[in-house]
């Protein structure tokens, strides 16, 4: 058993300021290579706007305060693989730095963009508490951005907060109806609260504007699976990865659809690589080990690699049951049953009351030194 990822979309889980986070890590560096100039590699545009370029070409125009990652330095030059294009690096700075740069200038004008800018900065950091107290300070000086109360609602969501965040988005909503950020927020968690009739208002509001939206190609994916129209939502993944091929979002949702639909091989596939790109998604990686694990089909079944991903996951996130169970699943598979037994067990109180039966009914598998293989054509969960 393993949970839909009801909310897989790159604006749900890695935010959405006034700009774009791609799920792709930087290319890591050689002993002899020169510093990254960003050890993360994500960049901040600073106090102008910024182009991405491919030769002559403007690709993209980015306002100050933009959250990119990017995956490759060549001499002054950054590579967005989102748009796949390079930047100035004299246009961006460093997150690490960002913090400090914006405090300085806060100490000589505080203003409301300088305070959401820092905000920003302290949000990708993980400075929770200090992002929303800068967000406050923007929102008193300009209370009709928009794109501070979408900011401010991602730092609510952070901070276990959804219900306050869904405020704010719908509260920006309320002063920019067409605020993109604030839609695809919004539907993303519409979509983690089940409710995709809702989602998809906000899903076509966007797509009407942009029909190419990689991230609400994949959130209408997610809704449609919702709802059970699963040749539907792998057409929108399909759609998605055209338009963004490197969007390891839209692969694990691919991957999850194709599991659903029996295309075993091809889910798997997609999951390795969206891992590849984004190796931190512990989702994506127990979706992969569950497959691995359980596949009625024999020759997608790997137990090793299927222990090594779900012990990943399950390190990340210990307290998950469902990454637990997966484990469990994982051992059983490797003939390791006493510690399949010990992780099923250890899962059971922290799942809910629907899915101990399941899970209890493995243990008992385990103990009779079985391990579990999903039935064909099994319901995906």
């Amino acid at each position: 058993m393993t949970p839909a990822p009801s909310g897989w979309s790159l604006w749900f889980n890695c935010a959405a300021w006034i700009g774009v986070l791609v799920a792709q890590q930087p290319a890591p560096a050689l002993a002899d290579d020169p510093p990254p100039f960003s050890r993360s590699g994500v960049v901040m545009v600073s106090e102008t706007s910024a182009s991405v370029m491919a030769a002559e070409k403007v690709l993209a125009e980015f306002p100050p305060g933009t959250v990119l990652r990017y995956s490759k330095e060549n001499g002054p030059w950054l590579l967005i693989p989102r748009h796949r294009g390079w930047i100035k690096r004299t246009a961006v700075l460093p997150i690490e730095l960002a913090e400090d740069h914006y405090s300085s200038i806060l100490a000589e004008r505080p203003t409301a963009d300088a305070f959401h800018h820092r905000g920003i900065a302290r949000l990708e950091t993980g400075k929770l508490p200090e992002a929303i107290a800068d967000f406050n300070e923007a929102q008193a000086r300009n209370p009709k951005d928009a794109a501070v109360l979408v900011n401010r609602g991602v730092a609510r969501l952070r901070s276990g907060n959804p219900d306050a965040a869904l405020q704010e988005f719908t509260a920006a909503l309320q002063i920019d109806p067409d605020e993109l950020l604030a839609l695809i927020n919004r539907s993303s968690l519409l979509l983690e609260r089940g409710q995709p009739d809702a989602a998809l208002i906000d899903i076509e509001a966007i797509l009407a504007v942009d029909p190419g939206s990689a991230e609400a190609l994949v959130n209408r994916g997610v809704a449609r699976r919702l709802q059970g129209r699963l040749d539907e939502a792998l057409a929108d993944y399909n759609l998605a990865l055209q338009a963004w091929p490197e969007y390891a979002e839209a692969l694990a949702n691919r991957g999850y659809v194709r599991k659903a639909l029996g295309d075993h091989a091809a889910a798997l596939e997609d999951y390795e690589r969206a891992l590849q790109l984004a190796p931190e998604l512990s989702a994506v990686m127990n979706d992969a080990a569950w497959l691995l694990a359980t596949c009625p089909d024999e020759s997608v079944r790997n137990p090793q690699r299927a222990v090594q991903l779900a012990e990943q996951a399950a390190a990340l996130a210990p307290k998950n049951g469902d990454y637990l169970d997966t484990l469990a699943a994982a051992y059983a598979a490797a003939g390791r049953f006493e510690d399949a037994i010990a992780r099923a067990e250890a899962a059971l109180p922290l799942l809910g009351e629907a899915d101990r039966g399941p899970v209890s009914a493995r243990i008992e598998d385990y103990r009779r030194q079985r391990p579990f293989v999903e039935t064909r054509n099994a319901p995906s969960n």
